[in-house]
């Protein structure tokens, strides 16, 4: 029984393969090769698809779990052209007078696929 259990641990620890992207437990730090490139533009017939949709679900899980208001695709992993942004009821954070001072409101999980700035 003991040598069993110090047999998996010893796997677990060693010999464990690194996660493969998306990432489900943490955000991509500085230094990562995916945040080095730019991301890719998502093809419009895998944008309905189960991956870019359990995709955005990692990511507005992790968003959640890590007490972000955005997340950008690359951030886990994925070079894609994809974020995710939630902004709290300000009204939590802010008094009425700033609030309409700054013309801020309530973002609920808006999800952006291929954005384009427009200059």
């Amino acid at each position: 029984m003991a040598l069993r259990f110090i047999k998996r641990t010893y796997n677990r620890m060693f010999l464990a393969k690194d996660p493969m992207p998306p990432y489900a437990s943490h955000v991509v730090q500085i230094g990562d090769p995916v945040l080095r490139n730019k991301a890719s533009p998502v093809p419009l017939e895998k944008i309905g698809t189960k991956e870019v949709q359990n995709l955005i679900y990692i990511m507005k899980s992790l968003m959640k779990k890590s007490n972000l208001i955005g997340l950008a695709a690359p951030q886990v992993g994925i070079p894609f052209q994809i974020f995710v942004i939630h902004f709290p009821r300000p009204s939590h954070y802010f008094s009425k007078e700033e609030i309409l001072l700054k013309g801020m409101e309530h973002v609920e999980n808006h999800v952006w696929i291929n954005p384009e700035l427009m200059f």
